[in-house]
């Protein structure tokens, strides 16, 4: 074990088991998800941050789940996944993006004609992710947007099939 101080087992940076293993219980990680679903937050062009308010794990205590911002607290290469349950998609949006937003970078991972591959029940599943390089307290946040029709798009909370997760790789 290293510890940040002289105690071992308290304050730990890192372990190592027997069986090779290595810990770092500080290292940034997080997983949250869409607890209920938002209503009609997209499809006229708007731009919609998604709020993943429910945490699974925030070690380092990094991501923020009353706004849906992750803020980096080192410079570092960092990784990014998501994914987003739409509901309510019409005929009409045919053009729709999800993306990673961070400090000056725009990280799109899903751009296409929404309308044309969501299924029968006008519902849509979109995975996301990236890696990149951040600055320490550069941030990300996970967003939506679809357009061409009415703002009738949802982001599910059904099931934590709407989340957001992220981890500082080195």
């Amino acid at each position: 074990m290293i510890a940040q101080g002289t105690a071992l087992g308290t304050n730990n940076i890192m372990s190592v088991a027997t069986t090779g293993e290595i810990n770092y219980p500080l290292q940034s990680a997080f997983y949250a998800f869409n607890s209920a679903t938002d209503t009609d937050v997209t499809g006229d062009a708007t731009n919609y941050l998604i709020i993943c308010n429910t945490e699974s794990y925030d070690q380092n205590s990094d991501y923020n789940n009353s706004t849906g911002v992750f803020t980096a607290p080192v410079a570092g290469k960092y990784f990014f996944t998501g994914a987003m349950t739409l509901f309510q998609l019409g005929a009409g949006h045919t053009l729709g993006g999800s993306f990673f937003t961070t400090t000056g970078v725009t990280l799109n991972c899903i751009d296409c004609n929404y309308a044309a591959i969501r299924d029968s029940g006008n519902n849509l599943i979109v995975n996301l992710s990236a890696q990149t390089i951040m600055a320490a307290g550069d941030t990300c946040s996970m967003n939506v947007l679809v357009a061409n029709s009415t703002k009738t798009v949802d982001v599910s909370g059904t099931n934590g099939n709407t989340f957001f997760s992220g981890y500082l790789i080195c």
